[in-house]
């Protein structure tokens, strides 16, 4: 049986409560959010996986990533990303440590956990997960890769 085709796709309005779901079920801040500035991977029908870009400055940051369980480890993730980089040639992340593999393996390097703005900083200093987390800085500019 042929694999169900991965459709990318901007998130609409529709899309808020698969998408809060997708993010709750993998331990994402719950907060308010517009549907409209996430690009979404769909497979056979269903939700697999969602990524947005948020600018800060002169700075692009993934802010989230997801994918859901049942994907995970199908170069669902690794499609977002490529797709993003259609949007920004560099892109920066705060990886949580568990996903500084995933990553690396798309090509994204450390960089100075001092060139994170302030903001993000604060956010990850006030988590109650960062120890656990043990986030870590990372850019990818395709250019460089």
């Amino acid at each position: 049986m042929k694999e169900p085709a991965l459709k990318m796709r901007n998130g609409i309005e529709e899309d808020r409560k698969a998408l809060a779901e997708l993010l709750s079920a993998n331990s994402m801040e719950d907060k308010a959010f517009d549907p409209t500035e996430f690009l979404l991977a769909e497979k056979d029908g269903r939700l697999a996986g969602a990524a947005r870009l948020e600018r800060l400055g002169q700075d692009v940051y993934l802010r989230p990533i997801v994918v859901a369980s049942w994907e995970k480890g199908q170069g669902i993730g690794r499609a977002l990303v490529e797709n993003l980089l259609n949007i920004s040639p560099v892109i920066k992340a705060v990886a949580r440590g568990e996903a500084v593999n995933f990553y690396r393996k798309l090509g994204f390097v450390s960089m100075d956990w001092n060139q994170v703005p302030e903001t993000y900083q604060v956010e990850c200093e006030r988590c109650p997960d960062q120890l656990a987390c043990q986030p870590v800085s990372m850019v990818m500019d395709e250019s460089q890769v």
